[in-house]
């Protein structure tokens, strides 16, 4: 036998996916695209009951993974009641009463020094006038109020007045980002659809029995309609369950939940015909945490509560004054959240995604946003048959690591003890890195920019107590000058753009599935 012959026997010719909710039909769309040429046959085993979130927020991430599939923009919107996003909506979260997060950087470099770097030192000098009683007169007062920020992005100057654009490059559009937010039963039904033209095959039926070979790699799934599964590769997307990872392979969990403190999510759905935020919105209460995601024509509430504090019925009174009744009572559920993460994510020949792999109340991300990572993160890495462990131990440190960074998003939030558990030490250097020096600490596998650090450090109101020395030669008044030019170019840009909802009439207005046509529409609008 040649060696050609032998890499040919140990390709991966096969791949099961065990899945009962998005996960799965996510990672299945995606493997048909990737794989299509390489003659790997996917297979879904799906219960006929699968679980189906009410909405997701995605992050920008999600432009790649559709791009990756070939969907284009109009088509997805179209299909899923999808509706743009430019970021989050923080109230009540640490510092921040009413703040707006935004994925677009605030400004641009100005002389080689970081935007950011101009605010800080105007706020500082605007403290200090403060705080020494100096006796500033009317105009002065006028043109040197406390920073802010939200007028120095135009991603945040847009969404506040409900306007969505496009990036457009060579232009003060350029560094725009954007994501979705989608209805959950729609998303899912279009992600399997489009899995199923590509070929994968869906078995319906519950796995009763997991056949595990001497050497630890599982070999057959025995399933509830009688049949069995045999596959070179299985991904267990079966949930909190884990009935590959964790009951075939015994792959333990690290249980995060009492850190993080609350076990149940209440989803519900309510009516909503005012205009489409560009945005979802995250609140902290003494009950727990509320998400409002927009979709059209109505609104997906989410309310993370802790058991021990409240009964469902309790949930159910409160999460109706927070949001008003639902379209439907039979639309109101309640699942458990198990915060945590899986010791090892890739055994053998197993991988683990969705919340067999790990759930963190992430309150930035959706938990599908880590699922398009994960499966990005093992495509790059392909194996063949042999799953060499040493591309399983390098996945299985990355992934960790973004599960850590997660929980950073959250702690900074929530302003919470994250910092104090084994499994997070980084949030306070970061925040005392930003607070000292006004720098960003990098960790392998971060989940946000540099950029987007930064706006989430303003949006819950922690600045830094230093700016670059650089900006030390610019006078005070050069520098409110400078930062007055900067909000009035940024309100002129916003002045020009569309309208949201109008954006979202003219797509669901369209007949031709092309992005060039939803941005023909937008130019048209914007000129209007």
């Amino acid at each position: 036998m040649n060696a050609i012959e032998k890499n040919s026997i140990e390709k991966i010719r096969s791949i099961v996916i065990a899945g009962n909710d998005i996960h799965g039909w996510a990672v299945a769309a995606r493997l048909a695209r990737s794989l299509r040429s390489q003659g790997v046959q996917i297979t879904i085993v799906e219960p006929n009951h699968a679980v189906v979130p009410n909405a997701l927020t995605l992050s920008t991430n999600a432009l790649d993974f559709h791009s990756d599939l070939g969907v284009q923009e109009v088509e997805l919107l179209k299909n899923v009641g999808g509706v743009y996003k430019y970021g989050t909506r923080l109230q009540n979260c640490r510092g921040s009463k009413d703040n707006l997060f935004c994925y677009s950087p605030t400004g641009e470099l100005v002389d080689r020094v970081k935007f950011h770097h101009y605010l800080s030192r105007q706020r500082i000098n605007s403290r200090q006038r403060i705080n020494s009683h100096e006796q500033i007169n009317s105009h002065e007062r006028d043109s040197s109020p406390e920073v802010k920020v939200a007028e120095h992005s135009i991603a945040t100057t847009a969404a506040l007045s409900n306007k969505f654009t496009h990036p457009e490059p060579n232009s003060a559009l350029h560094n725009i980002d954007y994501a979705f937010q989608v209805d959950g039963v729609r998303y899912l039904h279009f992600l399997a659809q489009f899995a199923l033209r590509y070929g994968v095959k869906r078995l319906e039926a519950e796995v009763e029995k997991v056949v595990v070979g001497d050497n630890g790699f599982i070999q057959t799934l025995m399933l509830s309609n009688g049949e069995s599964v045999h596959a070179d590769f299985f991904i267990d997307a079966t949930g909190s369950k884990a009935l590959l990872i964790e009951e075939a392979l015994g792959v333990t969990y690290d249980d995060w939940s009492q850190a993080f403190g609350y076990d149940r999510r209440l989803e519900m759905i309510t009516p909503d015909n005012s205009e489409t935020p560009l945005f979802n919105t995250v609140t902290k209460t003494r009950h727990g945490w509320f998400r409002s995601i927009p979709i059209q024509g109505a609104r997906h509430c989410h309310f993370s509560y802790s058991s021990a504090a409240m009964s469902e019925e309790q949930a159910r009174s409160v999460a109706f004054a927070e949001f008003g009744q639902p379209i439907r009572d039979d639309l109101v559920s309640v699942s458990e959240q198990r915060q945590g993460v899986r010791h090892t994510h890739w055994q053998g020949n197993c991988l683990a995604i969705g919340e067999a792999a790990g759930f963190v109340e992430a309150l930035l991300f959706s938990p599908l946003d880590l699922t398009i990572n994960a499966i990005e993160r093992w495509l790059a890495v392909y194996p063949d048959k042999s799953c060499n462990y040493l591309l399983a131990q390098e996945y299985n440190i990355t992934t960790r690591n973004e599960y850590l960074r997660v929980a950073d998003v959250h702690a900074l939030i929530a302003d919470s003890n994250l910092a104090g558990q084994a499994f997070s030490s980084s949030v306070e250097h970061r925040l005392e890195l930003f607070r000292s020096t006004g720098q960003v600490a990098f960790y392998e596998s971060d989940v946000l920019s540099e950029a987007q650090w930064i706006n989430l450090f303003f949006a819950l109101e922690l600045w830094p107590e230093f700016y670059d020395p650089l900006i030390s030669k610019v006078s005070d008044s050069d520098l409110r000058s400078l930062l007055d030019k900067h909000a009035s170019h940024v309100r002129d840009v916003v002045a020009r753009l569309p309208k949201h909802d109008q954006l979202l009439q003219e797509i669901l207005k369209t007949t031709q599935n092309a992005d060039s046509q939803a941005k023909s529409n937008q130019t048209s609008a914007r000129n209007s």
